[in-house]
């Protein structure tokens, strides 16, 4: 007769060892891997927040003092180029497609693009009031309606972690940590977000190195894989900046080619904007004659 093995204690206790044994392995093995993409987020984290705030504006401040007057001559030669397309093209349908003269055609697309430029700038007016008034209209809404009270649960997960991480209470600001996950629970709660809440109060458990009994399995899973999809986003913010951000380069403190490289572009834009405002401008004479 087979002894079951609620009858036997000692078999029972050594299940539950390895059951306990099992999980505080997996538990650790999770919690070395969220400290391993954590300090990899926060230091990829420090170098993005340092290149939107200093890089950049020290780029387009250098940018302004170096390329301020070419670039503002480049824009100012596009505009150009834009507007006396725009006469162009319409001299040369009225001449194709009216049976009007060449000298016909100017004199009236002249007109037209005169009305159409005259359109164009009460229409901006008119956006720049609507907008205007659309500001005035939400910030009266603002002042009249109260926000909406949060839920019970997030409110008092807000509290806690509040206590927790305020720079007033715990000295964040001094801490690049501690600041990061205040700017986190600041962006949950105005998102309303409840699960982005509870993992940051999960990730400062273990920051302040609590006891894992603290932290349940299935929280720590939570924490490390939303960390992952956070840190892995930030990566493609990176790569894009790399890719499309002039002022990426600037932070390598490379000045001399990125001088040279940028002074080598303006120069060939404003060549080539040139020549085709000259080509454009012998088209019209032609029509003029």
């Amino acid at each position: 007769m087979q002894t079951s093995t609620a009858s036997n204690p000692a078999k029972v206790t050594v299940q539950r060892d390895i059951v306990l044994t099992d999980i505080q392995i997996v538990s650790q093995d999770l919690l070395r891997d969220l400290k391993r993409v954590r300090a990899s987020y926060f230091r990829l984290r420090a170098e993005m927040e340092r290149h939107k705030n200093i890089t950049r504006p020290a780029y387009f401040a250098w940018y302004e003092d170096r390329f301020g007057a070419q670039s503002a001559r480049v824009n100012s030669l596009k505009m150009k180029f834009e507007d006396k397309l725009r006469l162009v093209q319409r001299m040369n349908a009225l001449y194709a497609y009216r049976g009007m003269t060449r000298h016909q055609a100017l004199k009236q697309a002249s007109r037209d693009h005169e009305a159409m430029k005259a359109r164009r700038r009460l229409e901006e007016a008119q956006a720049r009031e609507e907008a205007a008034k659309g500001e005035r209209t939400s910030a009266s809404q603002a002042e009249s309606k109260s926000p909406p009270s949060p839920d019970a649960e997030l409110k008092c997960l807000y509290r806690k972690l509040a206590r927790a991480l305020h720079p007033d209470r715990s000295g964040s600001a001094d801490c690049p940590v501690l600041k990061a996950f205040w700017q986190d629970t600041q962006d949950a709660y105005q998102a309303r977000d409840l699960e982005r809440l509870k993992s940051i109060w999960t990730e400062c458990l273990l920051e302040a190195e609590s006891d894992l009994g603290d932290v349940p399995l299935p929280d720590l899973k939570l924490a490390t894989s939303r960390l992952k999809t956070r840190f892995h986003r930030l990566q493609k913010e990176k790569i894009a900046s790399a890719a499309d951000d002039p002022a990426w380069r600037f932070g390598r403190r490379d000045f001399a080619a990125l001088e040279e490289s940028i002074a080598a572009r303006l120069d060939q834009e404003e060549a080539e904007l040139r020549d085709d405002l000259s080509g454009l401008d012998r088209e019209i004479q032609a029509f003029a004659r």
